[in-house]
């Protein structure tokens, strides 16, 4: 793993599909059934893109999950970090599973440097939209959300958006 930070040469420009995701912190459906949803879509999009790599916010929920299973199904994830000290105030397992996740990424990118402040996070969903050819989300349709936000940043740059949500609009 490779750690850097908004200003690095992070993601090589011949590499031709990045998937940016965003989900979630609880999940509506059974962990299983959204797991299992998104390994099948995932390999899916695999073998039409050799060179996929997965780009996540490393939150609770959603984008942890999907971490997970870049890990089972080795496919490279970049772990997107918004700033020093996320996981600060997780429980004891949250952090350690986070960190556990944070060493097998292809790489680290803090995004922006320092502590957490509110903005940052946008920030990172920013960054995560702009890398991406295609947004994988987990989305109820909730706009006032993190995730409804990162959506519309996709929607406004034109990337399209895929959503495992069952019942969540269509983009």
């Amino acid at each position: 793993m490779t750690q850097t930070n908004e200003n690095s040469p992070t993601i090589p420009e011949e590499t031709p599909f990045y998937v940016g995701v965003t989900g979630h912190r609880t999940l509506e459906h059974p962990a299983k059934t959204v797991y299992g949803s998104l390994k099948a879509t995932l390999l899916s999009m695999k073998q039409g893109n050799p060179e996929l790599v997965v780009i996540t916010g490393m939150a609770l929920g959603f984008d942890m999950l999907v971490a997970d299973v870049c890990v089972e199904t080795g496919i490279p994830f970049i772990a997107a970090i918004p700033c020093e000290g996320q996981e600060k105030f997780w429980g004891f397992d949250q952090k350690t599973r986070y960190k556990a996740l944070i060493e097998k990424a292809q790489e680290a990118v803090v995004v922006s440097p320092g502590t957490y402040e509110a903005w940052k996070m946008a920030k990172r969903n920013q960054w995560i939209v702009d890398k991406s050819s295609v947004i994988l989300t987990y989305w109820n349709g909730e706009e006032k959300s993190g995730t409804g936000m990162t959506l519309g940043m996709a929607r406004k740059k034109g990337v399209p958006v895929m959503n495992l949500h069952n019942s969540a609009p269509v983009i």
